[in-house]
């Protein structure tokens, strides 16, 4: 199934399922369907700076209670703010790892170093979902050639969209 076409389905469902009930969805155990559409709806609403021209008017007719958490700038305001943050830490402690290693950190390792790559691979996984991020981790890149090589493949957005293109095939051949 389209891509697309799956989003405007769960969308469908969503708004559905908010005109029914009143409320958004919450994440209930106790209701499989409540909790998946509310994994769902909180993954849109932290992407939804790569929603398309075309998803963004579609939301635009959908209840309220969606449209506000999901056309609400001042929570990706925030967002961006704390990647500011996120982005100079890690900029810091970057450059001071390769000037003492000559390389970037390594997941293999313990302790700090294994840190620091992770805060390295979240930075770089979280900061590719908003295009106004896209000049810093370009930055990042030019700190060091093995740096290029690991942003290129964590950023490579068919991966990401693979993922969510499988979990949404899953959703929609369990519950129809």
């Amino acid at each position: 199934m389209d891509p697309l076409l799956r989003w405007k389905t769960l969308s469908e469902r969503l708004d559905r399922f908010v005109a029914s009930h009143g409320h958004l969805p919450a994440f209930s155990r106790a209701d499989p369907e409540q909790y998946s559409l509310a994994e769902w709806f909180d993954r849109q609403i932290r992407y939804s700076a790569r929603l398309s021209t075309e998803q963004l008017t579609y939301v635009k007719g959908l209840h309220s209670l969606i449209q506000e958490k999901m056309l609400n700038r001042s929570y990706t305001d925030r967002i961006a703010s704390s990647l500011c943050k996120k982005r100079k830490y890690l900029l810091n402690r970057l450059e001071l790892f390769l000037e003492k290693n000559d390389r970037v950190p390594s997941s293999q390792t313990a302790g700090s170093e294994a840190s620091l790559h992770r805060l390295f691979y979240n930075y770089v996984k979280e900061a590719s979902c908003y295009p106004q991020e896209n000049k810093h981790i370009d930055e990042l890149r030019l700190l060091h050639p093995t740096a290029t090589d690991l942003v290129d493949r964590w950023i490579t957005p068919h991966s990401e969209w693979e993922k969510h293109c499988a979990k949404l095939a899953q959703f929609l051949a369990k519950h129809g």
